[in-house]
């Protein structure tokens, strides 16, 4: 038998009152006003894996100019101290478009960073220097010559970047000796009317190679630094077993071909 609570609980009616008129209006939904952001997606060099990487100002450059002069012998076949001066000008006024071309040709080397027989050979086809009156056996000595100009304790018989430009004026005097030209106008010569115009440098002095690590080129970029910093301490893993105890290393830490 149900007890009386039960009963009086099913038997209950409740009544409730209108008190406002009916909502004929649609019912407009309420959202949270939230702020318009755009996140800019930009590469940040300092930011990056590569901020220890060093841009070329004029401080470096004169650093590089000095050090090269030191390491290579120019004053040991040009007797004019003039001379001398003349040349290390045209050195310093296209020491940018030299120096990509060194990196090219020790690109091509297996001994990076330095240039070797094989690396020469490569620019002096490029140049179009190469014929059945001059063969690459021909330019060989000057490569050589530029190589005894420092001394090479390792004897690796591959060129810096100092030794490089020495054998650029070596080739410079070379090519333009039947013109009875000076070393300062031979210089000029082979890097205004051959070096740049051959190798397709542009406006700016640069070549097309040059701008995949320049900032906005294909390296310095958001995604590639992404991907670099994702995945920064398996590549620091395999770079360290690689490079470690090396005997093709020129220096510790170095990763040999």
């Amino acid at each position: 038998m149900p007890k009386t609570s039960d009963c009086l609980h099913a038997n209950s009616l409740q009544l409730y009152r209108t008190c406002v008129d009916y909502r004929t209006e649609d019912i407009q939904p309420w959202l949270a006003s939230i702020p318009n952001r755009i996140v800019n997606r930009t590469f940040v060099k300092a930011n990056s894996v590569f901020a220890l990487w060093r841009d070329d100002n004029e401080a470096t450059k004169a650093e590089c100019l000095k050090y090269d002069m030191v390491n290579r012998k120019t004053s040991s076949y040009i007797k004019d101290l003039d001379e001398v001066d003349r040349v290390e000008s045209v050195f310093t006024e296209y020491f940018h478009q030299l120096k990509e071309i060194f990196i090219e040709s020790a690109s091509r080397s297996l001994s990076f960073p330095k240039i070797t027989p094989d690396g020469f050979n490569h620019l002096l086809k490029e140049l179009g220097f190469v014929s059945k009156k001059h063969s690459t056996n021909y330019y060989a000595r000057l490569f050589t010559a530029a190589e005894r100009s420092e001394d090479n304790k390792a004897n690796s018989k591959n060129l810096n970047r100092g030794q490089f430009f020495e054998l650029l004026l070596r080739l410079a005097g070379e090519k333009y000796k039947d013109e009875q030209k000076s070393f300062f106008l031979s210089l000029q010569c082979l890097i205004t009317e051959d070096l740049l115009q051959k190798l397709n440098f542009n406006s700016k002095g640069q070549r097309n190679w040059g701008s995949f690590r320049r900032e906005g080129g294909e390296l310095l970029t958001f995604e590639v630094n992404s991907v670099l910093q994702q995945n920064l301490e398996k590549l620091q893993t395999v770079y360290k077993h690689f490079s470690k105890g090396k005997e093709k290393a020129t220096r510790p830490g170095e990763m040999s071909v």
